[in-house]
């Protein structure tokens, strides 16, 4: 299984947030926009790992800039999408990944805990679309991308708070693609399901768990790989994805067909 190298440059001369992009999925889709040629700002919490993935893309021969951003902080997200526009001159793409989760039952989830998981998953996409939206609005141009996850068509045990969460940026998405596609902005959802990355991993549990999901509700009998998702969100984010909005792309290894 090898990576794809189908780079076309097709994003010279735009540039691109990303969330959560100090690694995982956030990671993989920031590389791959940056080898399609954006110009990347990067949003993240963990300044270490941030500056990695700044020194990757800028090895690439492009343009890139970290900054540590709480996206559930209103005024952060303001401040740092300004920020961005200043800096490179215009905001083509955004790509919201950045997300939390956690493994609770039912009655055993506090509201705590249920408004931390909906501050960074729900919260969190509000805030960067609605910023993200006025500046594509203006330019007439735009392409934004949500990350959701399987979890939501799955329903799964003891994650009531993150398949809301994740309900909710579909819900989300559908009304920005409404709403922006006179002004040239496409909105959509790219859904993975289990994905190996390392904080996928930490999560699975038990390797049986992980061995037996794979054989009983994957029609590709393997986990995902973070590269697999960035594919489709670069597609999204290209202008031959044009006359696609407010769809959700599932990137699950056959768990779920719709």
């Amino acid at each position: 299984m090898s990576k794809s190298k189908a780079n076309s440059g097709c994003l010279k001369g735009q540039v691109a947030i990303v969330t959560g992009a100090a690694q995982g999925i956030g990671y993989a889709t920031a590389i791959r926009l940056a080898e399609e040629g954006a110009a990347i700002a990067l949003f993240d919490m963990n300044k270490e790992l941030l500056k990695n993935t700044e020194a990757k893309i800028q090895a690439l021969g492009v343009r890139a800039m970290g900054l540590v951003v709480d996206i559930s902080n209103e005024d952060q997200v303001q401040a740092a999408v300004t920020k961005v526009h200043k800096e490179f001159g215009s905001l083509e793409i955004m790509v919201n990944v950045a997300g939390i989760w956690s493994f609770i039952p039912l009655e055993q989830l506090t509201f705590e805990e249920w408004k931390r998981i909906q501050a960074v998953n729900l919260d969190g996409p509000f805030l960067m679309n609605r910023a993200a939206f006025v500046l594509m609005k203006e330019a007439r141009y735009g392409r934004i991308i949500n990350i959701g996850s399987s979890a939501f068509f799955l329903g799964s045990a003891w994650m009531a708070h993150y398949t809301a969460s994740k309900g909710g940026v579909i819900g989300l998405t559908r009304t920005v693609a409404s709403e922006g596609g006179e002004f040239g902005i496409t909105a959509n959802v790219v859904a993975p399901g289990l994905t190996n990355t390392e904080g996928g991993k930490s999560s699975f549990g038990a390797e049986e768990y992980v061995k037996n999901f794979v054989a009983s509700q994957l029609q590709v009998k393997r986990l995902g790989e973070a590269y697999e998702v960035a594919e489709a969100v670069a597609y999204l984010a290209s202008p031959a994805s044009g006359y696609i909005t407010g769809q959700t792309i599932n990137v699950n290894g056959g768990s779920r067909y719709m």
